[in-house]
């Protein structure tokens, strides 16, 4: 009767799992934003847990959460495109002349997530995320970046999609501020964003915001720039 308990328990908690992987996996890429759903979800899982009176030690609790041996199959990659030819380019334009690179990451995410495979007693989509390096060329007035969309083939189960970039700035090979947005947000409407420097006493990489967003604390702050993404025709 206990186990049967801790099964449904741990069912409920690994489909709310899926589900903020299908919301998030497409723009969450940051390990801070990742730690928060771990957090999330562990308690969800504890609440749910004490709610049915199913209370396990953390070992046997661990081993039904990732299943037994590792003998699950592993999580789907994505197929390279050899005809790939679909190139979307976006441009950047930066307010401070002394950013002189930018480097771009792109992340691809399961537009299908029902083709992963479920493994563990709690019935988790096992999937991963691939992050792929882009171009960005120096132009008169900013940055091009180059975005190839058929990249992986998205014919299979799977459907490979560019689900967000980020987009780092660099002063003197040092990275000064980021922006991660995902595809719609930078392929949609032209926009402006303000992207704050290191802070932390430069421990910390500046964020970027969009226009309007910025917090009080960065408000004014010395180092802030102006940037604007617009795709190119």
């Amino acid at each position: 009767m206990m186990l049967g308990t801790v099964g449904r328990v741990l069912g409920r908690a690994g489909v709310m799992a899926r589900g903020w992987l299908r919301l998030g996996g497409s723009t969450e890429r940051s390990a801070r934003r990742r730690g928060e759903e771990g957090r999330r979800w562990m308690a969800v899982f504890r609440s749910g847990a004490i709610a049915t009176g199913a209370l396990l030690p953390i070992g046997l609790a661990s081993l039904l959460l990732v299943g037994c041996g590792n003998d699950d199959p592993p999580a789907p990659s994505p197929t390279p495109n050899p005809a790939a030819h679909m190139v979307t380019k976006l441009h950047v334009t930066v307010s401070d002349p002394t950013i002189d690179n930018v480097l771009v990451e792109s992340d691809w995410v399961m537009g299908n997530i029902d083709c992963a495979p479920i493994v563990g007693f709690a019935g988790h989509a096992k999937m991963k995320q691939v992050t792929v390096n882009d171009r960005a060329l120096k132009t008169n007035d900013g940055y091009e970046i180059r975005l190839l969309e058929d990249r992986f083939m998205t014919r299979g189960k799977c459907n490979w999609q560019l689900g967000a970039l980020a987009i780092t700035f660099v002063r003197n090979k040092h990275g000064i501020s980021q922006l991660v947005a995902t595809t719609n947000d930078l392929l949609g409407a032209k926009r402006t964003w303000i992207c704050t420097g290191r802070w932390m006493g430069g421990k910390q990489i500046g964020i970027c915001f969009s226009n309007g967003n910025l917090p009080s604390t960065f408000v004014g702050k010395q180092g802030n720039f102006d940037i604007i993404t617009e795709r190119m025709p």
